[in-house]
C-alpha cells in the first residue's frame, strides 16, 4: 500500500476573526501553497564565483470551492466594506492539516495573518457547480 496521502486526507480551514468558516468554505476543490523565496547571486571581485543567499518573503496561497450558501458573498463583502472604510482588513488564518498514513502523525500548519481576496466567481454552465476561487499572501507559517 502507499504511503502517499490524497487530498482527502488533507483538510483546509478558513478561519476568519476567529470564526471557522464553514459552508462553502468546506467545500475546497484544491489549495496551493507556495512559497515566496528568491535565490540572490551576488558577484565579487576577484572571485570565480558568485556568493549565494536566500531571502525568504513570505508565501502565497490560492484555492477554489464549491458554493453551497452565501458566505463567500459575506466575506467578500466584508473584505470591501472594511478597506472602503479604511478599517483593518479581517484577520485570516488558514489552518491546514495531513493525516499521514502507517502511524505518522498528524501534521497541522496555520498561515497566519493572511491578506486575502476573491478572484472569481464562476458560473460554468447549465449543469455545472458554481465556483469561487480565492488568492492571498501571508508572512508567516507555522506547525502545531
Amino acid at each position: 500500500m502507499s504511503q502517499r496521502i490524497r487530498g482527502q486526507e488533507a483538510t483546509v480551514q478558513i478561519v476568519v476573526d476567529g470564526d471557522v468558516k464553514g459552508g462553502s468554505f468546506a467545500k475546497i476543490t484544491d489549495f496551493n501553497l507556495t512559497p515566496r523565496t528568491d535565490v540572490v547571486e551576488t558577484p565579487f571581485l576577484g572571485e570565480i564565483e558568485d556568493d549565494l543567499d536566500i531571502q525568504h518573503h513570505g508565501y502565497d496561497f490560492d484555492f477554489s470551492l464549491h458554493e453551497q450558501d452565501r458566505k463567500t458573498h459575506e466575506l467578500l463583502l466584508q473584505i470591501v466594506a472594511r478597506e472602503q472604510t479604511r478599517q483593518a482588513h479581517p484577520a485570516v488564518n488558514i489552518v491546514v492539516t495531513f493525516a499521514y498514513r502507517a502511524g505518522e502523525p498528524a501534521q497541522t500548519i496555520v498561515l497566519e495573518n493572511c491578506f486575502m481576496k476573491m478572484d472569481s466567481l464562476s458560473i460554468g454552465g447549465r449543469k455545472e457547480y458554481v465556483g469561487n476561487k480565492f488568492s492571498g499572501k501571508c508572512k508567516t507559517l507555522s506547525a502545531l
